[in-house]
């Protein structure tokens, strides 16, 4: 059975388990500890796989004289998905009609009753951009940021160009085949962990009343999101690919969406990920190593596309049709620089970049009303920001693989 076939047969089981936890609270409880669990898990497990994996993956490009192409070819990609993306993002927004912000917030008073874990976050975000604690973006779950940076300069120093260098390069290349061996066990662990995973997320999405009251910001996010996910990312693809098919290499990256959709974090995908493209669209290890962990850093568009889509949509809610063209500028501006830091804050990426970028821009009579609609629409606005972050690391370490030649076709492909 196809990966994908088998990740929607666990959505459908979690979506059916739902239903069933909304009357048995103990049942919900263990469905929550195991979700979280397994999101809080397989990225401190992962991370010690990726450090032999960029360690050798870094060495092997060095020493075929591809490490600079390959990190060229992975920035263009990020700056050019996150201009486009904040772009529509602004457009986007800007054509929705208003929408009365304070009666969903209060027709939602008893979702926010329990907001401990995201008020610690909360807390969290606007202490690191206060300036009073920088420690997050360093030292996040899963210390990522020290790892790639470590990892990356390993693999510099031990490229085989001397004969006393090469015993570190094959133990450090074994090392990394034993990673990719290990990512199947996660990999597999994930995909049956889905269905809990799953079923945690629609319990939370029930419980929100009142969507009638923001429709029109529900269709315009959910029009944006399509073209963003059906047009331009198969539109990038053809331009960096040449790839006649887009929308079948689109479909190799099945299983990551979602998880990447449903868990919230594209931290959590990361596996999946480098695992599907390797196997499943053809690109050589040695590129995903390199590629995949610095877009996981700073190739946060998606989650730049629905910070900046709330926030416009908080000001004009406010400000009514006054709002400024300089200032929905400004607003895509801060919003797309900070991001390049939200990784700091895995699964709070959103958050992270919109209260930074109302204290940024001094927009704190907005702060309030804008952290309870997210809080209240969380898992919905961070799970498509992951969603498209999750695309813009396997495209991108693909697009990358197709720059430099360093891929090969597969015969069994998990594709629609």
């Amino acid at each position: 059975m196809k990966k994908w076939i088998f990740n929607l047969l666990s959505v459908l089981v979690g979506l059916t388990v739902a239903f069933f936890l909304l009357g048995s609270p103990a049942l919900e409880k263990l469905f929550i500890y195991i979700s979280s669990l397994l999101v809080n898990l397989v990225p401190f497990i992962f991370y010690g796989m990726l450090f032999f994996l960029s360690t050798a993956g870094v060495a092997s490009l060095n020493l075929q004289k591809l490490t600079y192409k390959t990190l060229f070819y992975t920035l263009v990609w990020a700056c050019v998905t996150l201009i486009l993306l904040i772009l529509s993002s602004g457009f986007f927004s800007s054509l929705m009609p208003l929408i009365d912000v304070d009666s969903f917030i209060n027709a939602n008073k008893a979702l926010l009753a329990d907001t401990s874990i995201q008020s610690s976050a909360f807390n969290k975000i606007l202490l690191a951009f206060s300036g009073q604690n920088f420690q997050p973006f360093f030292f996040s779950f899963g210390l990522l940021m020290p790892i790639v940076g470590i990892s990356f300069l390993l693999g510099y120093g031990i490229t085989p160009t001397k004969e006393v260098l090469r015993p570190a390069y094959s133990v450090i290349n074994s090392f990394s085949e034993v990673s990719l061996k290990l990512l199947h066990l996660i990999s597999l662990l994930m995909n049956i962990g889905l269905s809990f995973v799953t079923g945690v997320f629609i319990v939370i999405l029930l419980r929100i009343s009142s969507l009638s009251i923001i429709t029109s910001f529900l269709i315009y996010f959910a029009l944006a999101t399509i073209i963003v996910i059906f047009l331009i990312f198969p539109l990038l693809i053809v331009i960096f690919t040449k790839e006649r098919h887009p929308y079948f290499l689109l479909s190799g990256l099945l299983s990551p969406m979602f998880h990447a959709f449903f868990s919230g974090t594209s931290t959590y995908a990361l596996p999946v990920v480098l695992q599907h493209n390797r196997s499943n669209l053809g690109i050589a290890k040695r590129i995903n190593s390199l590629s995949i962990p610095v877009l996981s850093l700073i190739g946060r568009g998606g989650s730049a596309f629905v910070s900046s889509f709330v926030l416009i949509t908080m000001l004009s809610s406010r400000m009514g049709d006054t709002t400024l063209i300089s200032m929905t500028l400004k607003i895509l501006l801060s919003c797309g620089v900070i991001s390049i830091v939200s990784y700091a804050f895995p699964g709070f990426e959103v958050l992270c970049i919109t209260l930074g970028t109302i204290a940024f821009l001094g927009l704190d009579i907005y702060q309030e009303a804008t952290f309870l609609f997210i809080l209240i629409l969380h898992p919905l606005l961070q799970g498509v920001a992951a969603l498209i972050d999750t695309l813009i690391c396997g495209v991108g370490a693909a697009a990358c693989g197709y720059r430099v030649h360093a891929y090969i076709p597969v015969t069994k492909k998990d594709r629609i």
